[in-house]
């Protein structure tokens, strides 16, 4: 943690807005070790500003698993409510209409994610569920 924390300060001291994420691929975000590492940045730096937290990054699974793991989960990060928090979506971040459709209301300041890879994705594919969120 100390490493994390040295860049974080640097970030905050430089006026530099951070997004403290968990790549897990194909785990569950609800695990003990995110839960205690989002815990222990946000009790540390919630005060500012310009600190988000996206605590599951790609999530490979559907919408009606990922909804409720952020509402029972989310306390770990909601240290101040002015911090943005940033919900990865269906399929990689690549579903944004299926949070639109049920989305995160137990808190202000909730972002949804959506990837799109120019040298992977065909534009078409993703224009109409972006369209719909």
């Amino acid at each position: 943690m100390t490493s994390i924390n040295a860049v974080i300060q640097a970030c905050i001291d430089n006026g530099i807005y951070v997004i403290v994420d968990w790549h897990v691929g194909a785990g569950i975000y609800a695990s003990d070790t995110a839960m205690s590492f989002f815990k222990t940045i946000a009790q540390s730096v919630h005060t500012y500003p310009n600190i988000m937290y996206e605590p599951w990054n790609e999530p490979t699974v559907g919408w009606p698993l990922i909804n409720p793991l952020w509402k029972r989960n989310s306390r770990h990060t909601r240290y101040d409510p002015a911090n943005i928090i940033i919900c990865g979506t269906s399929q990689w971040d690549q579903k944004p209409q299926d949070a639109a459709a049920d989305p995160f209301t137990d808190y202000q300041n909730i972002a949804y994610s959506m990837h799109f890879d120019a040298a992977s994705h065909s534009v078409a594919g993703y224009s109409p569920g972006i369209t719909t969120a």
